[in-house]
């Protein structure tokens, strides 16, 4: 585990900055740092731990990016490389105070699958995402999409028709059980990637795609129908003292690709109320979790107008901050809950009104992998209302980024150059 020292002193006195009360972990800078600023600007210190899969390298220089370090809200910053999740729960031992437990926030799903699975090692030092209810799994048993699927159907949502098949047993003969065109995904999200759903159109693609998982030994993937999806959005939430609050969502403008896909480049966010009762259904979903904590629910819109449930995410994403940007501070909210005991019910009855967000990360990522031009990163940028690393109250992770994106344009440049040679 590496020490990083205060990056803007001047910005960001460390020293007197008082003891947190929150931990931030995750492998995303936006995500750590929209998080940090949500706690931050809800009056909360807050410690950040920055997970690595791979370290930094000359090949893969946007790696090195650490701009959530030089936030003015961040009194302690330490990053590890952790390729499994073991490192990870070590790593979070360092932050433990005695006498008082800190609230341990996760942002990614692959860290919050960790943070389950070292739960008795790290009870005793923080409070942990949890599911509550006198159930008898853990958290990483909802973190199941096959699980997902049916809970979210007693709750009263759609869902698009599959089942679980084991990638490792799979043959011929089982593809007569599926219909073509199919969609393949992961079942946990948390152990596999994003770039590993793929649209089957043959029993020959399907087998193909299936060994691929066996490959990487994922035993389970999910086989669901196809459908011809409009637009994706996300409904963001927090449930506290069991009670679940969706005051809004986020929809999609411009999506990533590849890695990204799934992540919203650009997006809106919108009052809750205009889904209608597709929003007391995803509360009654989190509710009969017993999950205590901030959330957010992804949904596919079909052609036809049809709304399927996708995903229950049991920590906060990217798009969160939209809406604490939007005058929603879930996080802070909860984190007063979990600390205090106190219900803010401010953040819970905001009135929020359509506001456009960016996302710079996946933007210059799209730019330095070649699917962006430059131009059109910046406009989408500076045409937000929202920005997820500019920000006039804490300036100095900007001035990290935009050295960055000089780097991602001379990516892009090589990318375009490299695809004009073949």
């Amino acid at each position: 585990m590496e020490r990083e020292e205060c990056p803007d002193k001047e910005t960001r006195p460390c020293e007197e900055d008082p003891a947190a009360q929150v931990v931030v972990v995750g492998r995303g800078y936006a995500n750590i740092l929209n998080m940090v600023r949500s706690f931050g600007q809800a009056g909360f210190a807050v410690d950040v731990l920055r997970v690595f899969k791979n370290p930094a390298s000359a090949k893969r220089p946007l790696l090195s990016m650490k701009p959530e370090a030089a936030s003015r809200y961040v009194r302690r910053y330490e990053q590890c490389v952790a390729p499994e999740g073991s490192r990870v729960a070590q790593a979070l031992l360092g932050f433990a105070q005695p006498g008082a437990k800190k609230l341990l926030v996760p942002v990614d799903d692959f860290v919050a699958l960790a943070i389950d699975q070292a739960r008795e090692d790290l009870s005793p030092h923080f409070l942990l995402p949890s599911v509550g209810g006198g159930t008898a799994h853990p958290l990483s048993f909802y973190m199941r999409k096959d699980v997902q699927k049916a809970m979210a159907l007693e709750a009263g949502l759609s869902v698009v028709a599959g089942r679980v098949v084991d990638a490792a047993d799979w043959c011929s003969e089982d593809a007569r059980a599926v219909r073509f065109p199919c969609f393949v995904k992961p079942n946990v999200s948390a152990l596999s990637s994003k770039a590993k759903i793929a649209r089957c159109d043959t029993p020959e693609q399907l087998a193909a795609a299936l060994a691929r998982y066996a490959r990487d030994g994922e035993g389970e993937a999910l086989v669901e129908d196809c459908v011809d999806v409009a637009e994706e959005l996300s409904v963001i939430g927090v449930c506290m003292d069991g009670v679940s609050h969706s005051p809004a969502f986020v929809r999609s403008l411009v999506g990533g690709r590849g890695q990204r896909r799934g992540v919203m480049l650009t997006g809106e966010v919108l009052p809750a109320s205009m889904l209608g009762g597709i929003a007391p259904a995803c509360d009654r979903l989190v509710q009969s979790t017993g999950f205590e904590g901030v959330f957010d629910i992804d949904l596919l819109v079909a052609r036809d107008g049809s709304v399927y449930f996708a995903e229950l995410n049991f920590r906060p994403g990217a798009s969160t901050y939209a809406l604490v940007a939007a005058g929603a501070n879930l996080p802070g909210a909860f984190a007063r809950f979990a600390l205090t005991g106190s219900l803010d019910d401010a953040p819970l009855n905001a009135t929020i009104s359509r506001t456009v967000f960016a996302n710079e990360k996946v933007l210059l990522e799209e730019c330095a992998t070649g699917g962006m031009a430059p131009s059109a990163m910046r406009r989408l940028m500076h045409e937000a209302d929202i920005a997820f690393i500019r920000n006039e109250e804490d300036p100095a992770p900007y001035r990290v980024f935009v050295g960055f994106e000089r780097k991602a344009r001379l990516l892009w440049l090589r990318a375009k150059m490299r695809k004009l040679m073949r």
